[in-house]
């Protein structure tokens, strides 16, 4: 609602994800001012075919004006945060559109079989609606067109699926961040412990902290590596990388510059007695589940899956659990607060004997 009141935007840094930008903005027939950037050779010349302006010029052209402002720029909370002490209004202020996002916008949804088999084997009402109205607006980019699903209120809470896990188990939480989520699925009772995934430094030392804190860490074991296909280490410059929460497949750093990323499948780790699995892994989900097969097979937990940070993941994840397994069942569900964030949740028939 904030984004449609402005007609036009300055994008805050002249940086290589302004094409993308651009071109979105574009179909949703917005206007581009121009670019704000604190170096000054870029100052000197058009960007884009656009006027790059200082920081400080911002201030006085803004001045109250309903002109937005997208920080494409690495550090977006630290520029958020200037600007904001400068006196803009920070309903002016939205984040980048970056890579994740963008891109998944394209026809094909509204045409696609797998996505049709999906929403007509749907046992819920609300979810067909959903998934109806998802596959519009990832063609439209229209949020009007999103019908939400009113018991998504908590993420992952969703009611159906969850009365199905068997108590007693392991929960893996892939893609853990700072532990919200990991503490949320300990808090239903349903888990003896929780294995918290998260690779990226900054975000791993959130989580043990917060582990600490709720003197959790007799339940709750956090592991610094990412789960994908295979053994493989990653450096990664964050400084290049819009959210420090996403290994950046292009990334050609090398040891010494950046996070360290180890990356492990799951079925190397041999875990055990697990009953559920979150995977919200910012597009390496497909990577994951190549990873995980055994693992799936042996213990066929319940999976919650993101599956809209690749445009090919609403079909692919369905496409790779009906080709591999018997007995799946399929149900959809959003995040509480970005409905346009598709879930599958996954079960599998099982003897409960």
């Amino acid at each position: 609602e904030r984004f449609d009141q402005f007609e036009a935007f300055y994008l805050y840094g002249a940086t290589p994800a302004a094409p993308g930008t651009i071109e979105l903005l574009g179909k949703l027939n917005k206007r581009i001012v121009g670019f704000v950037d604190q170096d000054v050779t870029k100052q000197k010349t058009p960007f884009l075919g656009y006027p790059v302006i200082p920081p400080d010029d911002l201030l006085t052209a803004q001045g109250g004006a309903q002109i937005g402002i997208i920080i494409i720029a690495a550090y977006q909370m630290e520029i958020y945060q200037y600007l904001s002490e400068k006196g803009v209004n920070t309903n002016c202020i939205f984040p980048f559109l970056d890579g994740m996002f963008y891109p998944t916008y394209t026809d094909g949804y509204v045409s696609s079989l797998t996505l049709t088999n999906v929403q007509n084997d749907l046992r819920d009402e609300n979810e067909r609606e959903y998934l109806k109205s998802w596959r519009r607006f990832k063609e439209t980019a229209d949020l009007a067109v999103l019908k939400p699903i009113k018991s998504m209120s908590v993420q992952y809470a969703h009611a159906a699926w969850r009365a199905s896990i068997m108590p007693g188990g392991t929960c893996c939480d892939i893609g853990a961040f700072d532990g919200q989520s990991s503490v949320e699925f300990l808090d239903t009772k349903l888990f003896n412990k929780i294995i918290a995934f998260e690779p990226f430094q900054e975000n791993y030392q959130k989580l043990v902290e917060s582990i600490a804190q709720k003197n959790l860490g007799h339940v709750i074991e956090p592991r610094k590596v990412a789960i994908g296909a295979k053994r493989e280490t990653l450096w990664q410059d964050l400084e290049d990388v819009s959210s420090r929460s996403r290994i950046a497949a292009g990334d050609i750093s090398v040891a010494g510059n950046g996070d360290c990323i180890e990356v492990y499948s799951l079925d190397s780790l041999l875990i055990s007695d697990i009953s559920m699995i979150k995977v919200d892994i910012e597009g390496y989900e497909l990577a994951f589940l190549e990873g995980a097969y055994e693992t799936i097979k042996e213990n066929k937990p319940h999976i919650a899956i993101s599956a809209y940070h690749d445009r090919t993941h609403c079909t692919a994840i369905i496409e790779f659990f009906k080709q591999n397994f018997d007995g799946v069942h399929i149900s959809v569900g959003h995040h509480p607060h970005a409905v346009y964030e598709l879930e599958y949740y996954i079960c599998f028939d099982v003897d409960k004997a």
